[in-house]
């Protein structure tokens, strides 16, 4: 009786029996085990401490991950950037975090219509949104980290209307490695 119960699962369970192993090994294969969150390298590549970057400290990564945070973190101290507003343009918002900026806006993500055009509005109204909140202060403007030396016009146009004139009164540094290049734009003075 109980066997006639069962009898329409046994082909689903020989089927999960099958395919799970063969998932299973496709996934190793793969590399999404050796390349979790989207890593340069895999995880055996990651062998570079972390020693000096800002927020990462007892962390390991490949040479040029490693060789672009250690960058940011020497801009953040050599430009006393560390507790000052940012916000992140196209960026991982953890650059922001090796440079030692603050929460929020920093670990607010927008990108510029010249990076994702498709959704250019939706990035607008976050930092529409958090100029509206008071998170951009004119008196205090925040460090822009940007993909690249580029100052995205569109992300200007919007920061110029809470007084905020990028990048004409920004000084650039670029942290540089094989992996990217990250603009760390600096207000050159609070009012």
């Amino acid at each position: 009786d109980s066997v006639a119960i069962w009898r329409p699962a046994i082909p689903v369970v020989a089927v999960l029996l099958v395919v799970f192993p063969i998932a299973t090994e496709r996934m190793m294969l793969s590399g999404l085990w050796k390349h979790p969150y989207r890593l340069a390298t895999n995880l055996y590549g990651q062998t570079e401490a972390l020693e000096s970057v800002i927020g990462y400290d007892g962390l390991s990564t490949d040479p040029n991950t490693a060789a672009l945070l250690n960058s940011l973190s020497e801009i953040a101290r050599r430009r006393d950037l560390v507790g000052r507003p940012g916000l992140s343009v196209s960026t991982s918002p953890g650059y922001a975090l090796a440079l030692g900026l603050t929460h929020p806006p920093a670990d607010l993500f927008i990108s510029s219509s010249e990076y994702m055009p498709d959704n250019a509005d939706i990035y607008a109204a976050r930092l529409r949104t958090a100029g509206g909140r008071g998170l951009i202060d004119p008196d205090d403007p925040p460090v822009i980290v940007t993909a690249g030396p580029s100052a995205p016009a569109d992300i200007a146009g919007i920061l110029a209307e809470y007084g905020i004139l990028f990048p004409d009164e920004f000084d650039l540094e670029v942290a540089e490695s094989p992996l990217a290049a990250i603009g760390v734009w600096i207000p050159r003075g609070r009012r």
